[in-house]
């Protein structure tokens, strides 16, 4: 479990945990156009299935949406999110569409609620040693309409 605690001039606001499960980890958080939060990062059900973890929460700390990304049987994170023209676009890892046992670079694209537009996977094949797969860590738009991605291939 995670938890997200709001100041204003110092003084709290709100103070709220979210998920149930040690592995549930935060990576990144934006302020959304909508004036809310937007939290990306790992979360585990009650299977100890891993996957990525969208949610939206409002400005008193209550969830709007929550979604998860990524299939059965893997483990799957997003770690860096940003909205841009009407999209959510987050980035992190995913087994679930890997060609091999390590992980891949995933990188996503919904609407301003959660729902998802596509997936993209990116990655080469495993290696001996120790190579542990291919992890995105953060996303940025260049002015241009390209965009970035940062992390370990």
């Amino acid at each position: 479990s995670f938890s997200l605690v709001s100041f204003i001039n110092f003084s709290q606001e709100f103070q709220r945990v979210y998920g149930d499960s040690l592995t549930d980890t935060p990576r990144d958080m934006i302020k959304t156009s909508a004036n809310e939060l937007l939290v990306v990062s790992q979360t585990e059900d009650a299977t100890n299935e891993v996957n990525g973890l969208m949610m939206k929460v409002d400005t008193s700390g209550n969830v709007v949406w929550s979604k998860s990304f990524g299939e059965p049987n893997t483990q799957d994170y997003l770690a860096a999110v940003i909205e841009d023209n009407g999209y959510y676009y987050a980035v992190g890892a995913t087994r679930s569409f890997s060609m091999d046992t390590t992980s891949d670079v995933f990188v996503i694209k919904t609407d301003l609620n959660g729902n998802l537009i596509w997936t993209k996977k990116y990655g080469g094949t495993g290696e001996t040693g120790g190579y542990t797969g291919d992890y995105a860590t953060s996303i940025i738009k260049e002015s241009n309409n390209h965009f970035l991605v940062a992390g370990t291939w």
